[in-house]
């Protein structure tokens, strides 16, 4: 596999923060070409990602993956046994929050990815907010509730007690 680190600014707020002063998340994509898919670049660039060419054949050091927030892995066309190796792998090594983009959405392709390790699968054809907001509540997860808040605006009437 190969791999593209990648700044995403979807950045883990504080309650007191606006977005600009978060920062940014670290993102790792790996991908079987030396080179991601051509609807990925767009996605990350749709994103606002920046993108740091850093693509390595084959190994990945076990440390590489050790301080990311999110790890994207792409798997179009099928979910090959490589790359369900890639991702028993990187489960190992990780836990951070480990997204499968697929082309496609398949049943039988996501029962792979999630049986080896996945904990999303999302089509890459996912409109960009969406995409943005599920890795958001992966890291809420991750992190835990308090150090990343809901970005959403949910409105709802106040509640009254009787």
């Amino acid at each position: 596999m190969y791999k593209t680190d990648a700044s995403l600014p979807i950045g883990m707020t504080q309650p007191d923060q606006t977005d600009a002063e978060a920062g940014a998340v670290r993102g790792v994509h790996l991908h079987i070409g030396p080179e991601p898919h051509k609807m990925c670049r767009r996605l990350f660039a749709m994103l606002g990602a920046t993108m740091a060419q850093t693509s390595v054949a084959v190994t990945i050091a076990r440390d590489e993956l050790g301080d990311c927030d999110l790890i994207f892995v792409e798997a179009f066309g099928a979910v090959t046994p490589e790359i369900q190796a890639g991702l028993q792998w990187v489960r190992l090594v990780s836990k951070a929050p480990l997204i499968v983009l697929v082309d496609t959405h398949r049943p039988e392709q996501a029962v792979l990815a999630f049986k080896a390790g996945a904990d999303a699968v999302i089509p890459i054809t996912t409109a960009r907010d969406v995409i943005a907001v599920r890795c958001m509540a992966l890291l809420r997860r991750w992190h835990g509730a308090a150090s990343i808040p809901n970005r959403v605006a949910v409105h709802s009437p106040p509640a009254t007690l009787t």
